[in-house]
């Protein structure tokens, strides 16, 4: 009777085999080494994590200055059923979160900052009040920024082969 343990040491010693590592890099594009061990791994993903999150910050910067590097949290790496490593990067909620220029009328503000000016607006109105001291008129409409797509683009380019960003959520248009 198979067991998952004999199944798995046969996994092992078919992708250690050179048939078994074309196999993998073919498929996956990685270099399949049996000696490196999981926490070598994990660290190499986490520098990895670090670079995309210095990245993505460039780009949102670029179009929201506001945005602090620290801002953008590296989740704790995730090892799924088919031994994937996924690592999230986010941004602190109240990272994201910005006042009205006229609060007491618009209490709800904007809700995330960074999806407002990836998808653009085309409001009714404008709206008049003071943003850092200065009294001055919102935008009544803007273009959608590609930022976050560059970005991906930029982060993907940089670790080809080896990890793939996604953008998820809301943030897929």
């Amino acid at each position: 009777m198979l067991s998952e343990k004999s199944i798995m040491k046969i996994v092992r010693a078919y992708a250690a085999s050179p048939r078994g590592k074309k196999a993998i890099k073919d498929k996956c594009g990685i270099d399949y080494d049996p000696n490196t061990d999981m926490g070598r791994s994990l660290a190499k993903m986490r520098k990895i994590a670090e670079s995309a999150r210095q990245i993505l910050h460039r780009h949102i910067s670029s179009v929201i200055g506001s945005i602090d590097l620290n801002e953008i949290v590296i989740g704790e790496p995730k090892t799924n059923k088919d031994g994937e490593v996924h690592i999230t990067l986010s941004f602190r909620e109240d990272a994201l979160f910005r006042q009205s220029l006229q609060p007491q009328k618009f209490p709800h503000g904007i809700e995330d900052i960074v999806l407002h000016f990836a998808r653009g607006w085309n409001a009714k109105g404008a709206v008049f009040g003071s943003w850092h001291g200065t009294d001055t008129w919102s935008r009544r409409a803007k273009n959608p920024e590609r930022f976050l797509t560059e970005a991906i683009l930029e982060i993907n380019e940089r670790v080809k082969g080896v990890a793939v960003a996604k953008l998820k959520g809301e943030y897929v248009r």
